[in-house]
């Protein structure tokens, strides 16, 4: 089943949960994502506004740094995903700018990309996750489509590709819409890069069903990333 529905049930509760310090923090890469020690999703998620306050959070975010990647890097990628694209803009391309202009946010602290996050992975997954739909509401079988898609252009516009990050962005195309989270850094920034998105068709994101915690911040702070443009 889809993880897309369960979005629905939980309205954002308009409480700003900000750590200035929160993303630099470094957790137990053993642990289990929702039990390492002071990084619980339910402890991000449950810390209350009047801690922190409204104006220290739009503070710390307006101060957040996102880095600008060369757009040289995806010009070949996204050229191949609109090749014969004809599902227009809810799966398109505006979509695919949007998703990785999250999955840059997601990944970075102080201007630059976290050291545990692939970026080559999440750039490419955002505009080859849906490459395969063939219908913009009822199909859940797009992301095991997509990630079969992958072994065609392997040897072509994934050639410099390690084996790692090749299944690294395999399973994150496989699995973005029927698993929550897989413990991955890589993987889980791309899954909640494409749910930050959902608001496009009607969906509030529920930080609790989010993969990571920075998923989760802005999901219950969305009207951050609606004031955000596209990077290009």
């Amino acid at each position: 089943t889809s993880l897309y529905s369960p979005f629905l049930l939980r309205q954002p509760n308009g409480k700003m949960k900000w750590l200035n310090d929160f993303f630099k923090k470094k957790a137990d890469p053993k642990a289990e994502p929702r039990e390492r020690k002071g990084h619980s999703l339910e402890r991000f998620v449950d810390i209350q506004e009047r801690v922190y306050g409204r104006a220290l959070a739009e503070v710390a975010f307006s101060e957040q740094q996102i880095p600008r990647l060369p757009e040289s890097d995806i010009l070949e990628v996204r050229d191949f995903a609109l090749n014969g694209w004809t599902l227009g803009e809810t799966h398109g391309l505006p979509h695919w700018q949007r998703v990785e202009r999250n999955g840059i946010l997601l990944s970075s602290v102080d201007g630059r990309i976290r050291e545990e996050i692939n970026i080559k992975v999440v750039r490419f997954f955002a505009y080859l996750h849906d490459k395969c739909r063939i219908d913009n509401w009822k199909d859940i079988e797009h992301g095991v489509r997509a990630a079969e898609m992958l072994l065609t252009i392997k040897n072509t516009i994934l050639k410099d590709f390690t084996d790692e990050e090749f299944s690294l962005l395999e399973r994150a195309c496989r699995f973005h819409t029927t698993e929550r989270r897989t413990g991955n850094p890589t993987i889980d920034v791309c899954f909640d890069a494409d749910r930050l998105d959902l608001g496009r068709v009607g969906i509030v994101p529920n930080p609790k069903l989010m993969a990571t915690e920075q998923g989760a911040y802005y999901a219950a702070n969305i009207h951050l990333i609606d004031e955000m443009g596209i990077p290009h």
